[in-house]
């Protein structure tokens, strides 16, 4: 599974707009839902997509794509970190 996350605050249709341009250049289907229809909804297998979802005036981007014979999940957060770990450096 691959999995993108980029979060945007204080929406306008501008910014929405743009940003769908943008996710529109990574990948051909973007699938737009509401927070609580992600549970039931069924997301393409091997394929790689957009989601798109507005909840609380905050608007997510992800790129997923998820692998019928991988049932690994990888998150990754597009803000900053510490690169030293009790594990050492990343």
């Amino acid at each position: 599974m691959v999995f993108l996350w980029v979060t945007i605050t204080s929406l306008t249709d501008e910014i929405i707009s743009n940003a769908r341009k943008t996710m529109g250049k990574l990948v051909d289907n973007i699938i737009s839902l509401k927070i609580d229809e992600i549970e039931t909804y069924e997301f393409p297998q091997n394929q790689l997509f957009g989601l798109e979802i507005i909840n609380d005036n905050a608007l997510f981007y992800l790129i997923i794509r998820f692998a019928h014979d991988n049932k690994n999940f990888i998150c990754m957060n597009p803000g900053a970190f510490n690169r030293i770990s009790s594990k050492g450096k990343f």
